[in-house]
Order: structure tokens, then C-alpha cells, then sequence
């Protein structure tokens, strides 16, 4: 039930944020994880109310835009509470949950005069806030995540716990974002300039785990992709790196992976996890939108 109130939590608002679990960064990427939950308020809905949130915008995208989206990759698949979908921007609703829901890994964080913010929580909310009246803007959104176990299977296993028995913990998947943009070239550019503030090596984050007092975003080397690919890793001041995101540049859109620290963390590198979601949306996309 944990992932679905994480979910939640940084779904009660479009421009809200929030972390979503953190791993030490001076141990293996992708190893075992020291997870600390912010505390913050969680507004709970029915599951099955969550795909009736109004479209905030001007209207549905392109429904290619959607189709290009990953609809499963490597045991996640996308959530069925919360499909995937478009809008058409303006954005006219800035508390609708409607873009915010699908999102499950921004991370909010202080720097001087806010121009970290399309680092730390997505072009999404940078085309929102500082582009969402450019004509022709379209956004497409979802969250993939492994599935839960069942109600029977989680008993059977606390059963066993109880009983000093040998019980599998592997984990099951991978939850991240996607996100893909298409707008005008210049729009475009100004979403993807891939060059770091000064003030990105210093943020203060807004939701501090114990003995952090600053957060960095540290640039990934990765493979090329597409027009061009950026990556980097969100780190705090004590070592606990928190999200990984890869920006792929197609013509005439942006794809956005974001992944947040995972609770228990997967096996492997976190950077080769991401570069292996990148490649698989990349493929998807391009032949979807060609």
C-alpha cells in the first residue's frame, strides 16, 4: 500500500513535490537502500475514481503522443488507476491532479530564484509554469510501477515471517515516469538546454531526510540517443542520492524518464536501469511518431 500513498501524496497538487525514497550515493548505485519517507499530508481517493480527474487544459493531445508512451517494460506496467494521457496546454487548472498523479517522481527542492525547478521536478512542470501558454504545446504523461502483491500473498508471507521462515524479498519491477513534449523549436530548446545552473550544485531540499542540508544535481555520462540525451542523479549533502532522470531530444519533442530511489532498491546500477528505460521509450517512441 506504500507505493499507492506515495502516489498520492505527490499527486494533491500539479505544482506539488515531494521525495519518494533515497539511497546512499557513496555505496553502489542501485544498492541497498537507507530510505527515510518525508512526512507530509496524504489526501486518500478511491483507486477507482483517480482516471476521472478533469483534463486541466485546452483539450486531449494528440493521441499519438499518448501511444508513444511505454505502456510496460521489465515487469512494470502501467497503472490502471491512473492510465496514461495528454493534455493540451494552457493548463487552466494549476491544483488539478490530473498531470501530477502520473507523475510519481518529481522531487522538490530550494535554489536561488527557483531556476532549478525543471531539473528537480520535471519538464513537465517547467512547460507548465514558465511555457504553458505557447501555441501548439501538447504534454503526454504516465507512471509505470510493478504491481503489488496480492492481499493472500502479502498475508502468507507475514505468516511465514511470524513463523522464522525464509520468505522472498526480490524485487518486482521498476517505477518510474515518462513524459513527452512536443512544441514549438523554440519552446523546445529552452525545455532541453542541458546546461547546469551554478545554483543546481547547491539546492536546499524542501523535504529533508535527517542530516541533509543541501542536494546537488550531478550530470550522468550515458549513450547517445536520438538528437542528443541527458542524464544526471539528484544527490543531498549526505550522500543519499534520490532520483535519476534521462532526457532524450527527438525531432520536434522531449522524452523525459524519471526515476525515484526505489524502497527496496532493485539489483544492478541504477544509471544501466535508466539508460535501459531511455532506450526502450526512445524506440517507442520514435516509431510512434514518425
Amino acid at each position: 500500500m506504500m507505493k499507492r500513498i506515495i502516489r498520492i501524496c505527490v499527486g494533491a497538487a500539479l505544482l506539488a513535490a515531494a521525495g519518494c525514497g533515497a539511497e546512499r550515493a557513496g555505496g553502489p548505485a542501485g544498492g541497498a537502500s537507507a530510505s527515510v519517507a518525508p512526512e507530509m499530508s496524504v489526501e486518500v481517493m478511491p483507486l477507482d475514481k483517480l482516471a476521472d480527474i478533469p483534463n486541466p487544459g485546452t483539450g486531449q493531445a494528440d493521441p499519438r503522443l499518448v501511444e508513444a508512451l511505454l505502456p510496460g517494460f521489465e515487469g512494470s506496467v502501467q497503472d490502471e488507476h491512473v492510465p496514461a494521457a495528454g493534455v493540451r496546454l494552457p493548463v487552466r487548472d494549476l491544483k488539478s491532479r490530473f498531470i501530477s498523479l502520473r507523475q510519481s517522481s518529481t522531487a522538490s527542492y530550494r535554489s536561488p530564484g527557483d531556476v532549478c525547478d525543471r531539473w528537480t521536478t520535471g519538464l513537465w512542470r517547467a512547460l507548465i509554469a514558465g511555457f504553458g501558454r505557447a501555441p501548439g504545446a501538447q504534454l503526454a504523461v504516465t507512471t509505470l510501477d510493478a504491481p503489488l502483491p496480492s492481499i493472500k500473498e502479502r498475508r502468507e508471507k507475514m505468516e511465514r515471517l511470524q513463523k522464522g521462515q525464509k520468505v522472498e524479498t526480490s524485487y518486482r519491477g521498476l517505477d518510474f515516469s515518462e513524459a513527452i513534449i512536443t512544441a514549438p523549436a523554440p519552446t523546445l530548446e529552452r525545455l532541453g538546454d542541458a546546461r547546469l545552473p551554478p545554483a543546481c550544485k547547491r539546492m536546499t531540499p524542501v523535504f529533508r531526510t535527517p542530516g541533509a542540508t543541501t542536494a546537488a544535481v550531478e550530470p550522468i555520462a550515458v549513450e547517445p540517443l536520438g538528437n542528443g540525451a541527458t542524464a544526471y542523479r539528484i544527490v543531498e549533502a549526505d550522500g543519499v542520492a534520490t532520483h535519476w532522470v534521462e532526457i532524450v531530444r527527438l525531432p520536434g519533442h522531449l522524452l523525459e524518464i524519471r526515476i525515484p530511489n526505489q524502497a527496496p532498491g532493485p539489483p544492478g546500477d541504477m544509471t544501466e536501469r535508466l539508460q535501459r528505460v531511455a532506450r526502450a521509450a526512445h524506440e517507442r517512441a520514435a516509431a510512434k511518431l514518425r
